[in-house]
């Protein structure tokens, strides 16, 4: 089929077989909310075809000889959803906000690293407690900090549902939700 025009909106509404059962990365668990997340939400390091890391919102990464520490220069000129910058602030916090806040729906992918630092705008660095051998395998969508800062650790973990529209740095942008009918995302 032929390409949209420059000035045209993509839209794709997902007919739901099962519904997502919660927007909140820090409480859903279906798989069809991890599809959402991961539509609406950039990772880090995100999976080629044959499972090997691949560039998602950091564009490279390099590891002391020891593996305790990892320095991840990120993609530049990236922008949230709503028109904020992206910046490793945000990486910072979506990490450190885990960790502080205990949030175990993600934590164990987060296991052994101690704390995560914004370098500067566009680098980040993890300190880890020991090696930790899938550290281009987490799995933790890049939430940001202007946002998620205001949501205590306690509603995140809770009662916190991540109403459309959702802001992330992914490709589409999840803007209406029909429990039991479908999910509507914008490119």
């Amino acid at each position: 089929s032929p390409s949209p025009a420059a000035d045209e909106k993509v839209v794709v509404r997902i007919g739901v077989t099962q519904d997502a059962d919660n927007l909140n990365p820090f409480i859903g668990y279906s798989v069809t909310a991890y599809q959402v997340y991961h539509m609406n939400y950039d990772l880090l390091v995100g999976y080629g075809t044959h499972g090997q890391p691949r560039p998602e919102l950091a564009k490279s990464w390099t590891t002391s000889e020891d593996g305790l520490e990892w320095t991840f220069e990120l993609q530049t000129g990236v922008t949230w959803q709503d028109g904020e910058p992206f910046t490793a602030a945000d990486v910072a916090f979506t990490y450190n906000y885990i960790l502080e806040e205990d949030l175990t729906a993600l934590s164990p992918y987060i296991a052994s690293v101690d704390k995560v630092v914004a370098i500067d705008d566009d680098t980040v660095k993890m300190y880890l407690s020991k090696p930790k051998p899938g550290m281009l395998r987490i799995w933790i969508p890049i939430l940001p900090e202007h946002i998620w800062s205001k949501i205590s650790g306690e509603d995140a973990a809770g009662s916190f549902q991540n109403s459309p529209p959702i802001v992330g740095t992914g490709p589409f942008q999840t803007v209406e939700v029909k429990k039991g009918e479908f999910i509507r995302m914008e490119a």
